[in-house]
């Protein structure tokens, strides 16, 4: 990076000869698109030289892992560590300033960073708030002090943040079975977390005397003080049924999410777009799954048709019959010709 009047500069310059490690390059290119963030919005004035800080190697690392998309490597290595007991922690991976010269530990770094950034990504409103570290970190300097104005309020101490990483790290490593909801199910959770619960909250002023109301009116309550209490829950549940939800539902689930984090910043203009856009993808994914359920019953009674599932009863009741008939045939002098028929 050069500083040109009150300009900054970034050049990559590549000394390999051919072929290029991809690997490096895309790290490369991610740590240049990364510090381009973090000083974007900050002073450089003429005359004075411009300290930039330097990009945490577990968000770039991380960052690049993810674009490369070598999610069964990666989670076979954080998987062997947490299956051995000595997964690292996440100040361990938050540290790192060099990349580990042995193979294995630089693997296992990797393995740890790209896990470390896909589960801060999770997080509620997380891409924004990785965004907002980038910016802080072009104000501080230093990584550390960034990252814990940033994700303070989601990590109340050092304690917290250990005892988050354990559980991302159980939880991204355990073996599942993949199972999406039916769209059924997925549409009445959905239906019901549309209905935002307003009713009196211990201790808490200026609650209004409506128990309930929709979604799409909350804009209305902009300056009640739990109106973030309760978009905050709406977040999280969303984010949930979203992890588990048909995926014809997903799309509709990005829309409603977008739509309250824009209340949640305080822009009622874009969500009222926004969940109107996400009502209107909701409906047409409703009609989707109907047709496809008109379709798929339809497909059943032309494969198993009344006749034949008629004849198969008709086999069924004729054969209790004859059950019914053979018991009553049954006497004690018949039980006792039985023993010598073998």
């Amino acid at each position: 990076m050069f500083q040109t009047d009150i300009h900054l500069k970034y050049q990559i310059r590549c000394l390999l000869p051919p072929p290029l490690d991809e690997a490096k390059l895309l790290v490369t290119m991610v740590d240049a698109l990364s510090s381009e963030w973090t000083n974007r919005n900050q002073p450089v004035g003429r005359g004075r030289l411009y300290a930039a800080p330097v990009m945490p190697l577990w968000l770039v690392e991380g960052l690049a892992a993810s674009i490369q998309g070598r999610v069964d490597f990666l989670l076979a290595i954080t998987r062997q560590s947490v299956a051995a007991g000595r997964p690292q922690q996440a100040a361990d991976v938050l540290g790192v300033k060099v990349l580990p010269v042995d193979t294995a530990d630089r693997q296992l770094f990797q393995a740890n960073a790209w896990l470390l950034t896909e589960s801060l990504l999770a997080l509620p409103d997380g891409s924004r708030k990785l965004r907002s570290f980038l910016s802080e970190l072009g104000a501080e300097k230093v990584a550390s002090n960034a990252f814990w104005t940033v994700y303070r309020q989601d990590f109340p101490e050092n304690a917290a943040l250990e005892k988050w990483w354990n559980l991302e790290q159980v939880r991204r490593t355990s073996v599942t079975v993949a199972e999406n909801l039916s769209a059924v199910e997925t549409a009445r959770q959905l239906n019901a977390i549309l209905v935002a619960k307003l009713g009196p909250t211990k201790g808490r002023k200026g609650m209004t005397d409506e128990t309930e109301t929709t979604l799409d009116k909350l804009w209305q309550y902009t300056e009640e003080p739990w109106l973030a209490d309760v978009l905050k829950l709406k977040i999280g549940q969303l984010g949930t049924l979203r992890s588990q939800a048909n995926p014809f539902y997903q799309p509709v689930l990005d829309e409603y999410i977008e739509a309250v984090n824009w209340l949640f910043q305080g822009n009622t203009v874009r969500f009222r777009r926004a969940v109107k856009r996400a009502a209107v993808r909701q409906a047409a994914v409703e009609r989707q799954s109907h047709a496809v359920a008109a379709y798929m019953d339809q497909a059943e009674r032309a494969y198993a048709p009344e006749e034949l599932s008629q004849v198969f009863n008709g086999y069924f009741q004729t054969f209790d019959q004859a059950q019914k008939l053979e018991g009553q045939r049954r006497s004690p002098i018949s039980d006792y010709l039985d023993k010598f028929d073998h």
